[in-house]
């Protein structure tokens, strides 16, 4: 995930590899957002 990160300020134009890594970033927390949501309410 730091790769990604990282990816993301290595320059300031548009790449398909600066594309993916935000999406990918994005995705991931949403995803952790989700599962965590989900295990908070599932109430043991």
């Amino acid at each position: 995930m730091l790769e990604l990160a990282l990816l993301l300020q290595a320059d300031y134009e548009p790449s398909p590899a600066r594309f993916f890594a935000a999406f990918f970033l994005i995705l991931i927390l949403l995803c952790g957002a989700l599962l965590f949501t989900y295990w908070i309410s599932k109430g043991d």
